[in-house]
């Protein structure tokens, strides 16, 4: 049985249950970066990955995002 909590912190990683499809969750959060002009840097799919590796993973895709202007500064620190 699914965790019921909606999210889950560790170290500072944030992960959430989405109720859509990993597909229609990945459209979702790309139009919703668009809108906030956040830029989305990659798309990576582990799943897909995996099976080019003849390997089984659910559908596990990681989206990296950010804002350059914002981050950049914070990365030099």
């Amino acid at each position: 049985m699914p965790d019921a909590t909606p999210y889950r912190d560790v170290d500072g990683v944030i992960t959430k249950i989405s109720r859509w499809s990993v597909t229609d969750t990945v459209a979702r959060l790309t139009r919703l970066l668009a809108e906030r002009n956040i830029e989305l840097f990659a798309v990576i799919d582990h799943s897909g990955g995996a099976e080019r590796a003849g390997l089984q993973l659910r559908d596990t895709k990681l989206m990296v995002s950010g804002n350059a202007a914002a981050g950049t500064p914070v990365m030099v620190c």
